[in-house]
Parts: structure tokens; sequence; C-alpha cells
């Protein structure tokens, strides 16, 4: 690789996350510049990867181990002399290129033997919500601005809407953990019926285990749950009644679900979207969706975390964040959630229910899969409702099911189904509505179907091609045939920022004015002048996606002709790739193909593929046509059923 291909190489790579010229993996140490930046160290797959020096053109200074472009363990060096070590997932390369960008919380151990918990910005100052812990013992906590204790404030967040069931834990023998643990370990719905049927457990029980795993591992943990319904063990007792006289209602009777807290209930819970301006909302009723739930006999557990407003408040904002749940964490280690979904892929990862419900616009539900090793299916426009979800884009945007195997996801897809007069778009994916899901899983699901792995850069590395390897050999060996797919150009191109910007005001108007008095805030602009108010604690990683919004100047009619143009062009762009490489699905790592299969509107089903050496989990995604959910269902079944590669995370 010439010299000269290094910086633009590297601009490409780290301003937008994407491989440009011939990544590879280079041995030793070499030198790179990029906009006078320097990095002394060695590129995998064109990423900053193992030891390395990055230096600022200002003179700070980032040493240490390098993965993905993170800077996992290390030191910060100012050039006013300041120095600290760090343990954690603090910096990304992307904002360490933007002065003043924040970059995330962490752990700092400082060279005077402070230690500091909480976020910090790119010229190592404290910010937000944060806990400054000094050798003789005393603390300082609450709000940072500078590096100085702004306002106090509990370092930890308000759990009020969780911390309400110590009475009834009480009732949940201790020595019954280890017993359900093993039993619900890695239990399926069906298996859990079986336990209802047989006398060794009721819904209520289930319940208060759920929430004895939520009070022990998540609450300020993996920050995964925001809230729990305060009627969960009213309603499974009436179920479990229902039960004893023969009226059971379905596979879901009595399983608890959580909820992504963008969805809608007309119940006790408030729905947030994670932002601090709608912590008193609740919406008028309950979406289209959780009237299925509740008519199948689900029980509405809680609501999860999420990147706020799914990840339309501003960038960079971290996987997981949100004002009002903090950072959600991955079960898995020092990992990034994904997102927005990164609480229901994290709380079905840690076992605090039986499923969880997400939503997508482009990536929030198949990245946070990929990321926690669990499945998702991202389904056809239209199979789910949108009715009562805090909307991103009407074009885009679906809701769909989680869980930790595929016959759960099937399970779970059937009972979300249906044509909602509330949503037009329903109509269009009537076909599919009335269908048993569970009836596609099969072992042969796989037998014959021709993929086309999509063929990204990563795999030229030694670790992605390894992955690539592995991935093709356990197709073949579930009966199909692999090949690899370059994807042509020109690929389509649409202006996400431009629509978002649209879509997004247009949409949480619309939904504020819908659930009227229910909420104190009744338009976006209200949003963000509250946030304003107090943006150090309500909004630390700023607002700017919210703010071009309500700037936006896209009329009505240049919205519907992107969306129009863009829906035909990725439609056909995948349409032909399928038809010219006569292939059933494509393939895709993570969730890398969702700004081409979103906006066609085609479903997309994530599979857990194993772990990279460092333990972080991978995923793959499989695209097909429209209305192909249930092949999609099929396919990832067989494979499931032949490789049967999840690892359980370890809490503690």
């Amino acid at each position: 690789m010439s010299s000269k291909c290094i910086p633009i190489l590297l601009l490409i790579l780290l301003l937008m996350g994407l491989s440009g010229c011939k990544p590879s993996e280079l041995p030793g140490k070499h030198t790179y510049f990029v906009n006078d930046h320097k990095y002394v160290g060695q590129l995998l797959d064109g990423d900053f990867h193992g030891e390395g020096e990055f230096t600022r053109k200002d003179g700070t200074r980032y040493a240490g181990h390098w993965e993905h472009h993170q800077l996992f363990r290390g030191s910060v060096i100012r050039t006013d002399g300041f120095e600290y070590e760090f343990d954690g997932n603090l910096f990304h390369i992307h904002r360490v290129l933007k002065e003043g960008i924040v970059v995330g919380e962490g752990i700092v151990h400082l060279t005077n033997g402070d230690r500091y918990t909480g976020y910090i910005d790119i010229r190592g100052h404290f910010f937000g919500r944060g806990i400054l812990l000094h050798p003789d013992g005393t603390q300082e906590i609450g709000l940072w601005k500078d590096s100085k204790l702004f306002k106090e404030v509990d370092f930890e967040l308000d759990k009020s809407g969780i911390l309400k069931f110590d009475t009834e834990l009480k009732d949940l023998a201790e020595s019954r953990i280890p017993e359900l643990d093993h039993l619900l370990r890695e239990a399926s719905i069906l298996a859990i019926q079986r336990y209802f049927d047989s006398g060794e457990l009721t819904s209520e029980e289930l319940v208060l285990y759920y929430i004895y795993r939520i009070y022990h591992y998540d609450v300020n943990k993996l920050n995964s749950v925001l809230e729990l319904n305060p009627d969960a063990l009213t309603i499974a007792r009436k179920l479990d009644r229902e039960r004893e006289n023969k009226k059971q209602r379905g596979n879901m009777h009595g399983i608890p679900v959580l909820l992504k807290d963008n969805i809608g209930t007309g119940d006790k819970l408030h729905t947030t979207a994670g932002a601090k301006a709608l912590a008193d909302a609740r919406s008028d009723r309950d979406a289209f969706l959780v009237g299925q739930l509740r008519n199948a006999g689900a029980i509405i557990l809680g609501k999860c975390n999420l990147s706020e407003w799914a990840n339309l408040l501003t960038y960079p904002l971290p996987s997981g964040f949100s004002g009002l749940g903090s950072q959600t964490r991955n079960p898995y280690g020092r990992f990034s959630t994904g997102g927005s979904s990164s609480g229901s892929a994290v709380a079905v990862a840690a076992n605090f229910a039986t499923v969880s419900i997400g939503t997508e616009t482009t990536g929030s539900l198949t990245s946070p899969a990929s990321q926690n090793s669990i499945y998702t299916l991202k389904p056809s426009l239209g199979l789910i409702s949108r009715d009562r979800i805090i909307p991103v884009s009407n074009a885009m945007d679906s809701a769909g099911p989680m869980a930790r195997n595929v016959t759960d996801l099937s399970i779970l897809l059937t009972t979300l189904v249906g044509v909602d007069p509330s949503d037009p778009v329903t109509k269009d994916a009537e076909s599919l509505s009335g269908i048993d899901f569970s009836q596609y899983l099969v072992g042969d699901g796989l037998e014959g179907k021709r993929i086309g792995i999509v063929n990204y850069s990563y795999y030229e590395s030694k670790e992605g091609g390894q992955l690539l390897e592995k991935v093709v050999s356990l197709f073949r060996k579930t009966g199909a045939e692999v090949s690899l797919i370059h994807l042509p150009n020109p690929k389509p191109r649409l202006d996400f920022g431009k629509m978002y910007n649209y879509s997004l005001k247009r949409g949480v108007n619309r939904y504020l004015s819908n659930v009227g008095d229910n909420t104190s805030m009744t338009n976006l602009e209200e949003v963000i002048a509250f946030n304003e108010k107090d943006s150090i604690d309500r909004i630390p990683f700023g607002q700017s996606k919210l703010k071009y919004s309500q700037q936006n100047s896209v009329t009505p009619a240049e919205y519907e002709e992107m969306t129009r143009k863009g829906k035909n062009d990725t439609q056909n762009y995948i349409r032909k790739l399928l038809k010219d490489r006569q292939v059933d699905f494509l393939l895709t790592l993570r969730s890398r193909f969702s700004t081409i299969y979103a906006p066609a509107g085609f479903p997309a089903l994530t599979i857990p593929v194993g772990y990279s050496r460092s333990g972080e989990p991978v995923g793959l995604t499989l695209v097909g046509d429209y209305l192909t959910d249930a092949e999609l269902i099929a396919a990832a079944y067989a494979f499931e059923q032949k490789h049967q590669l999840v690892k359980p995370s370890k809490l503690k």
C-alpha cells in the first residue's frame, strides 16, 4: 500500500467507518497521517489495532491498546502536562478527530491517585454525571463540566420505576433461585409452557424470577430495563387462574415480554423514548402490537432502555445511552451494545425476560442482536403495525421480535402480525396475516438454498478471513450452496439525514398530538427547549439531530419523492442481485447492509454465529425479498438446530 494512499484511506475509514482502499493486516508498527494527526501502530482491516499511539495535531497523545479504532486500555497525555491512565472503552477515534466531541463513559485512574467514574470528552475533561473518589476516601458526586463539579446530584439514576417489588420478592426463596436458573437458563417458550402444565412453574413465579434477576444484575449495572410494570404480578396471577380453569390462550399465555420504550402502552407504564423531556409521558392507549400481545395472554413486564429517540438525538451518541436510563452495557463484556434497541437485546441476552420487542429504522434491531448474541427479525415493512410507536420514519420504521432462539422468535412473530386499520401499510403484508410461523421450524430449511455472501473487506483481515471460512463451512454443512458476491456499483444513495430531519419532526409532533394530555410536551420544539434548560443533566451529549429536524427545510413533496425513489432503487438493487447471482438470500456481517434492505422494506434476520478472539459476539444477517419472512425463519431454524453456537452470558 503506497504511503500516499494512507491519509486518504484512513480519512475515509475514520470518518465514514467504511473500508476504502485494500485493507490488510500489516505486521509491525507503521506511521500514518490523517489530517495532520499521526498514528504509530498497526492496522487490521483498516482499523487501529494492537498497541499504538495516536497524536492529535494539538499535541494530545492517546497511547495504549486499540481494537476497531477504539482505545480500550492506556493513557492520555495532554499538552498542559496533565496525564492519566484508564481502563475501559472510552475513546473512539472517530470522535478523537473532532475537538470537543464527547466520547463516552468509563473509569479513569488519575496519576494523583484519584479515580473518576463517569463521562469524559476528548480533552480529558469530566462532564455529565460522575463520581470522583480521592485516595483518602472522600468523594465528589454530581454533574461535571470541564472537570469541575457543576451540581451535586446522586450518581445513580432514579430507579424507582424498577425498585418497587421488595415485599413480593421475599416470597421467592433464595434456595429456589438456583433451581430456576437451571430450569430457565436456555428454556424456550414451549419448554416454559411444559413447566406450567406440569406444575413446576407458574407465571407469577416466572415474573418474580425475572424481577429478581433485574434487581441483582441490571439496576445500575447493565441498565437494560427502564421501568417495570407495577401490575405485572397481578396480571400473572390472573393468567395462572385462567390456566387452572383450562382457559389457556396459546403459546404466549403467561409469558413475560419487555418492550422498547418507544412502544406505547395504555397502562401505568410510561412511554419516553429514553428522554427526560418525556419522563412523565404515557400513551393514551395500547399500541396495536401491545393489544395483540395482551390478547394472546402475554405479560407486559416493563420497558427497555434504548439509544435516546432511537438514536435520533445527536451525533455522536453511544449506542444504548439515554438521559433517563444512562448507558446500557453488553452482558458479554466491554463491547458496544449496538443500537438503538439496545436494552431490548441486552435484556433477552441476560435472561431478564423470555422475549422482547425492539424497533428498527436502519439496523436498530439487527445491530444489537448481533452484538448481544441473540436472534431478531426486522420484518417486511407492514408485517407488524407501527401504531402508537414513537416514529423516526414512516417509510422504514418497523417493530420486531427479539429472542434467544428461533422457536421463540417464530412464536412471538405469529402473535405480533396483523392488519391494522391505523397503519395502512399493514395491508401490503396481509397475505402473511394469520400464519403460524412456527410451522416453518423444520430441520431442512436450508437444504438446497443458495446463499450469496456480500463481500466486505473485513473478510480480508486474518480474523475476518477465518470467520468467512467458518460461515461458508457452517452453511454448506446445513445443505446450502454458498457463493461470494461483490456489490456492484453504483449502489443506491439515499440522503438519510434529510429524510430523518423531515420525518422525525413530523412524526414526533403527530405522536405527541395523538397522546394529548398524557404528556406535558406538545411538540419537538418544546422538547428541545426543555433539554436546553439543564443540558448537562438532560442531554450531556447534545441534541444536534433534534435541532436539525426542528430547523428542517425539506418540503412534504421532496420527502415523498426521496422515500419513493429510495424504495424503488433499493428494491431493484436487491432483486437484481438475487436474480443475477441466482441466490435466495443475501448474507451480511452484522447489519452492514441495513442502509439498503431497510429503505427497500425487505426482511432481515440476524443469527448469532460466534465470538471474536476478545469474546465480542458476532452475528450475521440474512436478507430476503419482500414477504420472505417465513423462509428466513426456516433457514435460521435449520442453521440453529445444526450448530447451536450461542453461549449464555455470564453475569456477576
